[in-house]
């Protein structure tokens, strides 16, 4: 597998064998090699870590030069590869500053260093994939939240590819509405992608937010964007609004409640007009008291309205509903 070195633009190809048994807690299957003895013993001892610095960079390339040395020393030390590198993980000041994020408040790590680095590659390449440049996007601190959400790339992938057919591909205005509602700072595909990080969620909540401004960017296509906040535009996902439904709903709105507002002025019903909102509750609440009320109107000035395109009846005439957007 290929990894980069934290710090430097050098790619190491790894074998597999060679590197995967070497996880957080658990010994390698086998001590790598040592120095081999010398009889009789030499009178000096070696200048600390040149003997095992070679062996530290050639079992781990990937490592930055800073860790290098430090497990090089420790190994000198305790002539112990396992106590080595449980001191180079030990050595906050020099570790955390590499693999920022990798350490749980009980001291455990969350994934060993190759595993830490192939997570970053595959973020970066999830995001080449989509046309963003990755260093626009995984800043050191996003790189440290994913990690710290231990966020596989797979499941990166997922949040970007559902972002990507939600929002970014919806239009100006659905973009627009999630951008204003969820954090991003503007309506770029490199800012739309960061708040995928920034705006941390659960699959569930993530999901949501993309149907949410979907009604919301909808309504704003139609000019109903002061009146859909998101408060509004979530209450209406929870009834299974979204997407071509919503961009239905508002259309309907936009043509027929001028002519129903004519109505209510006419025939002096109490509200005074009816709002957006409470056209979407009949329609997809199918809330009775709103049902009523254009039904009332309906049935008042069927001739003048037209048709009774907007409600449902049975065959008595009796009005049993609106039909659904």
């Amino acid at each position: 597998m290929d990894i980069t070195s934290p710090g430097s633009s050098k790619t190491w190809t790894i074998p597999d064998e060679a590197l995967q048994q070497w996880h957080p807690g658990q010994p390698p299957a086998s001590t790598p090699p040592t120095t081999p003895p010398v009889t009789p013993p030499p009178p000096a001892t070696p200048a600390p870590g040149s003997d095992f610095y070679s062996q530290v960079r050639l079992l781990f390339p990937y490592l930055p030069e800073p860790l290098v040395q430090v497990f090089a020393d420790a190994w000198t030390t305790t002539g112990s590869p396992e106590m080595a590198l449980h001191t180079m993980r030990q050595n906050r000041a020099v570790y955390d500053v590499y693999f920022a994020g990798n350490r749980r408040e009980d001291g455990t790590l969350r994934l060993s260093e190759f595993e830490y680095l192939s997570n970053v590659e595959g973020y970066k390449r999830r995001l080449a994939e989509f046309g963003v440049p990755p260093d626009l996007v995984l800043t050191p601190e996003r790189q440290r939240a994913l990690i710290e959400g231990e966020k596989s790339p797979a499941e990166f992938e997922a949040e970007l590819s559902a972002l990507y057919v939600g929002v970014m591909s919806a239009g100006e205005h659905v973009r627009a509405w999630y951008a204003d509602n969820y954090g991003a700072v503007e309506i770029s595909d490199a800012a739309l992608f960061a708040s995928v990080i920034d705006r941390a969620a659960s699959p569930m909540e993530f999901e949501r937010r993309i149907r949410a401004s979907q009604v919301g960017g909808e309504a704003s296509r139609y000019g109903f964007g002061a009146q859909v906040d998101l408060e509004e535009a979530e209450r209406l996902t929870a009834f299974g609004l979204e997407g071509e439904g919503a961009r239905r709903l508002f259309s309907r709105a936009a043509q027929e409640l001028p002519a129903l507002n004519d109505l209510v002025r006419r025939f002096n019903d109490p509200d005074d007009e009816l709002t957006v909102d409470e056209f979407a509750d009949a329609l997809v609440v199918q809330d009775a008291d709103q049902i009523r009320t254009i039904g009332r109107l309906l049935s008042r000035s069927r001739a003048q309205f037209g048709s009774d395109e907007l409600v449902e009846r049975d065959r008595s005439g009796r009005l049993t509903g609106l039909r659904p957007t």
